[in-house]
């Protein structure tokens, strides 16, 4: 994208940047080797919904907000998370016997035939924004859906079949590809909550699912999550275990322990409970940001008299 001399024209016109700022973004993203569209949000020329919207209308595409647009349940079963998550695109609807789909890289002259010959159907793209789709995958596949996939395909079980309850758990710590799969889904989970400014994370087993809630404003909200994560509930209490230096093989008494974690320049203390119940252990981490905690007098709000 950083070298179409006609697009860069297009965006001119459509006022998203003028010739100064299009040279300068141009050099950021030769130099760093990124995409010319995230260069122009960070450096605060445009929001991502004009850009995109521009980008569509040069592609002579439709724009689709998929957060604000009714997506079947039965999406997630048009197309495997794993396909989604590799091509970088979520099934919206059907539309006489079409699948319509959105991407956020509609310049790709490859992309589209390698998605029609991935789900094997033909197909009708939209264009939004790496955001929206971004949203609209966690909303349809649930986080770590591709992750969590991988886990049971190279399980050996079929997904469409598996007994979730039967699915390998404390084995697959010693295996390191499950092992590998484990550690990104658990911290795909850290890594969604502090990115919502969540102040806890809940995980809590029943019989036939994991429930994953975030704590954000004091309210829980549940977070969807691909049901075959249930079979993985043992593996996941346990790596975070190990992250907490708590005690793996105790599973019939309270833990309590704390993970010193670090997301890009931020430090976070998340403080650890674990109890047992009739379906296992639930987790309970509280995610404290290492430059809120410490505070000074002057931080807490005293009045000039007080203080002193």
């Amino acid at each position: 994208m950083t070298n179409h001399p006609a697009l860069h024209k297009h965006l001119v016109r459509a006022g998203i940047l003028d010739d100064a700022q299009l040279d300068r973004v141009r050099g950021i993203a030769e130099e760093t080797g990124r995409e010319l569209t995230g260069v122009i949000v960070e450096q605060g020329l445009t929001d991502e919904g004009s850009l995109f919207n521009a980008l569509a209308e040069f592609c002579e595409m439709r724009f689709v907000v998929p957060s604000k647009m009714e997506i079947p349940k039965a999406a997630s079963e048009w197309v495997p998370a794993r396909v989604a998550s590799h091509y970088r695109f979520v099934p919206l609807h059907e539309r006489n016997g079409t699948l319509v789909i959105a991407v956020d890289d509609p310049l790709d002259p490859h992309r589209l035939d390698d998605i029609r010959a991935a789900v094997k159907r033909r197909v009708d793209a939209a264009v939004a924004t790496p955001t929206e789709i971004d949203r609209a995958m966690k909303n349809i596949y649930g986080v770590g859906a591709d992750t969590v996939e991988r886990m049971v395909s190279e399980s050996g079980e079929d997904e469409a079949v598996v007994d979730l309850t039967a699915v390998p758990t404390s084995s697959d710590l010693a295996d390191p590809t499950a092992d590998a799969s484990i550690i990104k889904f658990t911290n795909e989970i850290l890594s969604e909550a502090i990115n919502a400014t969540a102040t806890d994370v809940h995980m809590e087993p029943f019989e036939d699912e994991l429930r994953v809630r975030f704590r954000i404003d004091g309210i829980l909200h549940a977070i969807p999550t691909p049901p075959s994560i249930r079979g993985y509930h043992s593996a996941i209490v346990s790596r975070i275990k190990i992250m907490a230096n708590l005690n793996i093989a105790e599973k019939r008494l309270p833990q309590d322990g704390k993970i010193v974690a670090g997301l890009g320049n931020e430090q976070y203390d998340l403080r650890v409970s674990i109890l047992p119940t009739p379906h296992g252990e639930t987790v309970n981490i509280r995610i404290l940001t290492r430059s809120s905690m410490f505070l000074s007098l002057e931080d807490l709000g005293f009045g000039d008299s007080d203080l002193q």
